[in-house]
C-alpha cells in the first residue's frame, strides 16, 4: 500500500475511533513500526494529528475539518 492511501486511511480511522495505536496499525497494513511512526509523524507535521506515546489522536481539525488544502494538493500528486 502507497503511503498516501495508508495515510488517508489512518485518517479515517482517527475519525471514527479517535485514536489509533502503532501496533494496531502495524498488524492492519502489514508494515513496520517505523513505517506507522513515520507516518504518523508526517501527519502530526500537517497538524492533522497529535502524537501520543504508542499512537496519535485526532486533533480539532482532523475530527471535524477536512484535510487542510496544501496536504490535500500533495495527497495524489503522483497520479496526477
Amino acid at each position: 500500500m502507497l503511503r498516501e492511501s495508508r495515510q488517508k486511511e489512518i485518517l479515517n480511522l482517527l475519525n471514527t475511533n479517535g485514536y489509533v495505536e502503532i501496533s494496531a496499525l502495524c498488524r492492519m497494513f502489514n508494515v513496520t513500526e517505523m513505517t506507522i511512526r513515520r507516518d504518523l509523524d508526517q501527519l502530526a507535521q500537517y497538524n492533522d494529528i497529535e502524537r501520543t506515546r504508542g499512537g496519535a489522536v485526532g486533533s480539532e481539525t482532523t475530527l471535524y475539518e477536512e484535510t487542510r488544502f496544501e496536504h490535500r494538493i500533495n495527497l495524489h500528486s503522483e497520479e496526477k
